[in-house]
Order: structure tokens, then C-alpha cells, then sequence
């Protein structure tokens, strides 16, 4: 009898280790692990662009505007169709994003390296793009693991008006944390 009581204590065991390190791995995305607070929040239900400040990120987003010879169409209706992305949709769209590589649309999904706007172009296999502003818009919110493995910036595409040719990935926050104090709200 002891023999199988002790056969199904590890066989759960072993059943339950694959399940957390299953667990694990659905938060990590392109080999970068989405901060604690952004599981917390999924894990809550409270992973909803519901609760954004949106006047706030109306006001970040528009204060980084790079294109100063541009009018920035960044506007109310724009930020109100703010999407945050599900685990699924993640994983999805930062995989998505690989396949414009060295094609004739690179510049319009990846940027370019820009030194007045950091970092310019999106390291697309240290980032895990997170929300945008609804269907068929390609303006984008990325979690930027290229200088910090453990607390990434979040970055933000701009689109020009010729985005053929001028698209600029822009830091708006230091860190996920900052962004989340900056706009989210209380």
C-alpha cells in the first residue's frame, strides 16, 4: 500500500512541476519574461485598457512626438481604441512582427537606427509588443528588453506621415514600472 501512496505522490508531483514550468513559460515571450506586474495584472483581470489613464497617454505619446515638422495625428479617438494585447496575442503579434524583416516594408514595421530618437529601431528578438490602437493600425506599445533583461523600457512606434520611409521607435518610459505609474490608473 505504501508503494502506490508513494508511486502517486510522485507521479503528482511530477504532474504539478510540469504544469508550473508550463506556467512559466507562457509569460516568457521571445526568450524575454514579462514583468511581474503585468502577470499580476493578468492574473487579477486587470490587464484592461479600461484602466488607463488615457489622457495621460494621450499627453506621453504626444510629448514624444519626433516628426516636428509634422502636425501628430495622436489624438483622442486614436488612444480611445487602445488595445492591450492577451498572453496569446503576445506572443502572436511579437512573432508577427520578424517577417517584415528584409522585405521592402522593413522600415515601416522595424524603424532605423536613430540617434535622436532611442532606440529608433525595435530589436525585434529582445522586445514583446503588448497593446496597439485597434485593427489595422501598426502603431504599437513594445516592452524593450535590449538594455535590461530585468526591467524593460517601453517603447512606442511612430508613424510619419511617409512611413515608407520615416518610422521611429521612441522610448516613452525608462522602465515598465514608470509607464504603469505614468498612466494607469489608481
Amino acid at each position: 500500500m505504501n508503494n502506490l501512496k508513494n508511486f502517486i505522490t510522485n507521479l503528482v508531483k511530477k504532474h504539478d512541476a510540469k504544469n508550473v514550468a508550463k506556467r512559466h513559460d507562457l509569460f516568457v515571450i521571445n526568450n524575454c519574461r514579462i514583468p511581474a506586474t503585468i502577470i499580476n495584472k493578468i492574473n487579477c483581470k486587470e490587464w484592461n485598457s479600461e484602466l488607463i489613464n488615457k489622457e495621460k497617454l494621450l499627453e506621453l505619446v504626444k510629448h514624444n512626438y519626433p516628426f516636428q515638422d509634422e502636425k501628430c495625428e495622436i489624438d483622442w479617438n486614436f488612444i480611445n481604441q487602445l488595445m492591450l494585447y492577451p498572453i496569446e496575442l503576445m506572443k502572436s503579434e511579437t512573432n508577427g512582427i520578424k517577417k517584415w524583416v528584409n522585405t521592402k516594408n522593413e522600415l515601416m514595421f522595424i524603424g532605423k537606427i536613430d540617434t535622436g530618437h532611442v532606440p529608433g529601431k525595435i530589436d525585434i528578438n529582445r522586445s514583446i509588443l503588448i497593446a496597439d490602437f485597434g485593427n489595422g493600425f501598426d502603431t504599437v506599445i513594445a516592452l524593450d528588453f535590449s538594455e535590461s533583461s530585468q526591467n524593460p523600457s517601453v517603447i512606442f512606434s511612430y508613424w510619419s506621415s511617409h512611413p515608407e520611409v520615416n518610422v521611429t521607435w521612441i522610448k516613452i518610459a525608462e522602465n515598465y514600472c514608470n509607464f504603469e505609474e505614468l498612466v494607469w490608473l489608481k
